[in-house]
């Protein structure tokens, strides 16, 4: 049996552990999907016309032009739908119904809105507050952004942020992620990332669902970052 699979993989992991530091990311995220991300790599060097990870080493430590081109190596394309299920169950049990109320508004706020507006896009509730019709709440923005570098203002009463910074960033990185984040999120509103992911282990500013530790708010006493 050949061995050269293995002697691949072995080399590959070495070039990963060697690397990935130096991106800001953490080994451990890419474990187990280095064989996506060895493919890549080595789709690069027949690009560049290279031999072997040895001279791929060489090339980035004499030239730092080609880090971003490393670094599009590491983008993840693992999707399922419902992944994570129980969270997902958790979601649309209590936390969507309480925030589906965030379309509802008290008369005061509605007192400098023209009258036929007001008439046009709500709806009076028995309560005495005014609920935001339907049509008017079906838009939706596409973004293709980098989370370490720029981010949609906000605020939000909803973020999900699954499978990505607290699996693959290193603790700089999900740091600096975590912050800008929580700069976008409503005092109160909800961050959900990854089943197996922890952003609140330790950290004052955050709070999580009872019984779903992947879902977490703000403290209603946490200063806002940016």
């Amino acid at each position: 049996m050949s061995t050269e699979p293995a002697t691949r993989d072995r080399d590959c992991v070495q070039f990963l552990q060697w690397c990935l530091p130096r991106l800001g990311y953490v080994w451990s995220g890419f474990r187990k999907v280095r064989r996506q991300v060895c493919h890549r790599v080595r789709r690069r060097l027949r690009a560049l016309d290279l031999h072997g990870l040895a001279a791929y080493r060489r090339l980035l430590l004499r030239d730092p032009s080609e880090w971003p081109h490393l670094d599009d190596c590491f983008r993840i394309t693992i999707s399922r739908f419902y992944r994570d299920r129980h969270l997902w169950e958790v979601l649309g049990r209590d936390v969507l119904p309480e925030l589906f109320r965030r379309a509802v508004y008290p008369e005061s706020s509605l007192q400098d809105l023209p009258a036929e507006w007001q008439q046009q896009a709500f709806t009076r509730e028995p309560a005495g507050e005014y609920c935001l019709l339907a049509p008017y709440r079906q838009g939706v923005d596409f973004l293709l952004q980098d989370i370490r570098r720029e981010a949609p203002p906000g605020p939000f009463d909803l973020i999900l942020c699954r499978n990505l910074v607290f699996t693959y960033f290193d603790a700089n990185a999900q740091e600096h992620c975590l912050r800008r984040l929580l700069a976008r999120l409503s005092p109160h509103g909800w961050l959900v990332v990854g089943g197996h992911e922890s952003p609140v282990s330790g950290d004052s500013r955050l709070v999580a669902q009872q019984g779903e530790p992947s879902m977490v708010r703000r403290r209603s006493n946490a200063t806002r970052g940016s």
